[in-house]
């Protein structure tokens, strides 16, 4: 568990550690001492938590009772609970004077991972998963942001397929609601972005991408969702490449028809000078285009 009240007031355990990764420890032995007192209770079941707070794991809040509480009994990896975190203190960066909110509870009862309420301009939420879900969650969530307004950053786990030239269906219908791929490296504490151009010269179809690896100290987001680095201008210097690319191929292609088209004219002069060499039995110093002509329209 991420959250719990104290006091009445949510807190979060992402907040115990610097940008380091070091415990803050005046505030870890804080929120000890009010566990003790009976202070921190669950924000779902409202049952004692207590703080743990190891040098190996992500710290979390446990309840001191085994109890049937759902948010009691989730289970998660170390890598997602680090990047859980990492996500909320980008999001303290970005929003210092904002409402941030871990494991944000939605209107529609949907959690995501983190959310920013921007009263200015569109709240921002951020949706992290180091799998895929199902196409079905992924639109009803998808639509549920577009229809309320709410800025959708959905990032993924690092893994071996963000380096592959075609992104998945996952990743695709990720691109095609906020325009590129976010992957998170909780490991090495950096942001992976990516986004996929799929087109076609003719019949024949080609994909390309941009990718950039950004530290998480270097990059922040702004109220629009974008994330402040050089990652569009990567992008628009390979979209002007692919329209050179298109351009110089439909030049080629209308050089060919050119060509054939002229090709295809048939001088008169030069087919009276083949008619009469076919009639002097001299159909070898006659081409083949004319001699196709000739027969294809029955000349002799």
């Amino acid at each position: 568990m991420e959250n719990c009240f104290y006091n009445g007031k949510e807190i979060c355990t992402y907040n115990l550690k610097d940008k380091q990764h070091y415990y803050i420890n005046e505030l870890v032995e804080e929120w000890k001492l009010a566990a003790n007192r009976g202070k921190l209770t669950c924000s779902e079941c409202g049952g004692r938590v207590y703080l743990a707070a190891g040098p190996i794991k992500e710290p979390y809040f446990a309840h001191y009772d085994k109890q049937s509480c759902p948010y009691g009994n989730l289970t998660e990896s170390e890598e997602l609970k680090k990047g859980k975190r990492l996500l909320y203190t980008l999001l303290r960066k970005s929003f210092p004077d904002g409402e941030i909110h871990a494991r944000y509870k939605m209107k529609n009862g949907l959690f995501n991972t983190c959310y920013v309420t921007n009263p200015k301009r569109n709240d921002i939420a951020i949706d992290y998963h180091l799998q895929h879900s199902s196409i079905v969650k992924f639109q009803e969530r998808d639509k549920y942001y577009k229809d309320n307004q709410i800025i959708p950053i959905y990032v993924l786990g690092i893994n071996k397929s963000c380096y592959d030239n075609q992104i998945s269906w996952y990743e695709n219908l990720i691109q095609k609601s906020i325009g590129f791929c976010v992957y998170l490296d909780s490991l090495n504490d950096k942001i992976l972005l990516k986004r996929s151009f799929d087109y076609k010269l003719g019949s024949l179809r080609k994909i390309r991408f941009c990718q950039r690896s950004y530290s998480l100290d270097d990059i922040t987001i702004d109220s629009k969702g974008t994330f402040i680095c050089d990652f569009s201008d990567e992008c628009n210097k390979i979209e002007l490449l692919l329209n050179e690319e298109k351009h110089l191929y439909e030049q080629t292609i209308r050089f060919k028809n050119i060509n054939a088209s002229k090709m295809n004219e048939i001088r008169p002069d030069i087919l009276e000078t083949a008619l009469e060499c076919l009639k002097r039995g001299e159909g070898q110093l006659v081409s083949k285009r004319y001699m196709d002509y000739i027969i294809e329209n029955k000349l002799l």
